[in-house]
């Protein structure tokens, strides 16, 4: 009873914003709540006293934001509002990282309200005109396939084929 009072909440909380407030306070909603996931799974993780997994959490989301900034400039994508650097959405790219995390260290207990709040997010962006469906899609699958990454323990390397650079991907399960 109490997993599924604490869903319903987390439930009314999230979804609340997007019909009763206005559009700058929802917006402000998903800049705000991109921490949310990835401090309550740091959390956790320091609750539970598993240092090994905080450390991989924080790999991943260090990784996610270089690799999304960096995206960002090099693509320099318009937004739907006229501004620069639409693509991938950090916001939703920060609010995912967890999620995965969440779902395989902790179960879908604590995975799908983190879930629900990272989806939230990045809703936020696309009301806001910050940022299309495509955006916002990508950024959630960028932070959820690098946290996979270090998940499965995945190792790029750089190589040489024939003197033409490359990269080896080397995968342990």
């Amino acid at each position: 009873m109490k997993i599924l009072s604490i869903n319903v909440i987390v439930i009314i909380f999230i979804f609340w914003p997007s019909h009763l407030l206005a559009k700058s306070d929802y917006t402000k909603w998903g800049d705000y709540n991109q921490f949310t996931v990835p401090l309550l799974s740091l959390g956790f993780s320091w609750y539970k006293k598993d240092y090994k997994s905080l450390e991989l959490l924080a790999k991943s989301y260090i990784t996610t934001q270089g690799i999304t900034h960096f995206t960002k400039k090099i693509i320099n994508a318009k937004r739907p509002n006229g501004g620069n650097h639409s693509f991938p959405s950090g916001h939703t790219a920060s609010a995912f990282t967890g999620v995965n995390f969440l779902y395989k260290h902790y179960g879908p207990t604590y995975a799908l309200p983190a879930l629900l709040i990272a989806s939230s997010v990045g809703h936020s962006r696309i009301k806001g005109k910050y940022h299309t469906l495509f955006d916002v899609v990508c950024g959630a699958l960028l932070s959820i396939g690098i946290d996979e990454f270090y998940y499965r323990k995945m190792e790029l390397k750089p190589i040489r084929v024939g003197g033409a650079p490359g990269i080896q991907l080397n995968l342990s399960y």
